[in-house]
């Protein structure tokens, strides 16, 4: 288990006292506790994948906002949408989630070493219908999914190097965020679903969704393309971050979220320790 690692253990740490500064530490420790046991759900089910029958999503897997994806679809029918997501909960299967309920996508995702692991991996990845693009020439490969109306996945919640970046506020703290997302939304003018799936008491799973078509900034013509950039930014951080809030422990704690960044002198310190 990664978190038992001592650096990733120590990041973790550091990561939940940045944002959650007001929680006793008894408390922040209750919430990496609990995060072993989300990584083992998120392992397990990466397993079970092909195994995982259109009747088990039914009956697993719930969707309250079904009818709304449905509706924008309706309203969109021949246009790509960007779905966003973050490494939280059981993120894997969230993919396949999303093709059962709603669309087969293209997700960006990185090459994983060794290269057998890594060809493992993605072969389970690509259950129902689902592509993926590689991290490496990713926007290239993005734009030429979204021009064939096919929807492509995105996970934009880690640090990314500054050259690549727009500095919005995670939790309170400018992060690096890729710039990918808003250079492909104005691109498109499309609608941006940011999604997740959260794991339920129960052991079943709900998926979470936010849709925004972000019409009047698209069409706003005294704004930048910087200024749009940054409020598409912006706002699709948000949206992830009530999803974190609700289900704290589902979240990758170990990254290095704000490694890239303009925090203070003395949290830097802390990440070089």
């Amino acid at each position: 288990m990664v978190l038992l690692i001592p650096d990733l253990n120590r990041v973790a740490r550091i990561n939940l006292k940045l944002v959650f500064p007001k929680l006793d530490k008894k408390t922040r420790d209750s919430i990496l506790k609990k995060n072993y046991s989300s990584l083992a759900v998120l392992i397990a089910d990466l397993f079970r994948l092909p195994d995982l029958s259109d009747e088990w999503f039914k009956e697993n897997v719930e969707f309250p906002d079904l009818e709304k994806y449905n509706e924008l679809r309706k309203k969109y029918p021949d246009k790509a949408f960007l779905f966003l997501t973050g490494h939280l909960g059981s993120f894997e299967l969230l993919a396949q989630a999303i093709a059962y309920y709603m669309e087969p996508i293209n997700f960006v995702a990185r090459n994983i070493k060794p290269e057998g692991l890594d060809n493992w991996w993605n072969e389970r990845r690509r259950n129902r219908g689902n592509d993926l693009i590689k991290r490496k020439g990713a926007v290239r490969n993005i734009l030429k999914s979204m021009n064939i109306g096919k929807s492509v996945g995105i996970l934009f919640d880690q640090n990314i190097t500054r050259k690549h970046a727009i500095f919005v506020d995670w939790f309170s703290k400018p992060a690096a965020t890729t710039s990918t997302v808003a250079k492909t939304a104005l691109h498109f003018k499309c609608p941006i679903i940011v999604i997740s799936l959260e794991t339920l008491p129960n052991g079943k799973y709900r998926i979470n969704m936010i849709a925004r078509e972000y019409i009047d900034i698209y069409n706003d013509s005294q704004l930048d393309k910087e200024t749009k950039s940054f409020l598409i930014t912006e706002s699709a951080v948000k949206d992830m971050e009530k999803f974190i809030l609700s289900a704290p422990a589902e979240w990758f704690w170990f990254h290095r979220r704000w490694k890239t960044n303009i925090i203070s002198e003395e949290d830097k310190k802390l990440y070089e320790k």
